[in-house]
């Protein structure tokens, strides 16, 4: 049995109208999306399939940004599936 717990982010309030939006599309809460994703991005990603030589032929052939990391790359995917392109800044 897991336990909730609260959790106060600032995010915002344009992403998070734009969230609760794409929540509403999908018939859960913004609470339950964030968990999802969250869920999502702490996955350890040890459990991920091998990549065939076929999928690293064109991964070399896209031209990513220099840096770019697998990690890196998902994190924007979900940013732009989940928030509509919202792109947070990095702050590190």
């Amino acid at each position: 049995m897991s336990v909730n717990t609260k959790l106060t982010l600032s995010v915002d309030a344009a992403v998070i109208r734009r969230a609760k939006a794409f929540a509403r599309q999908r018939s859960k809460s913004l609470s339950r999306l964030v968990e999802e994703y969250l869920r999502f991005v702490s996955t350890e990603s040890e459990h991920s399939p091998p990549i065939s030589s076929r999928v690293l032929a064109v991964a070399d052939s896209l031209n990513l940004p220099p840096g770019a990391t697998y990690d890196h790359l998902k994190e924007q995917y979900l940013r732009d599936k989940l928030l509509g392109g919202e792109r947070a800044q990095d702050t590190d």
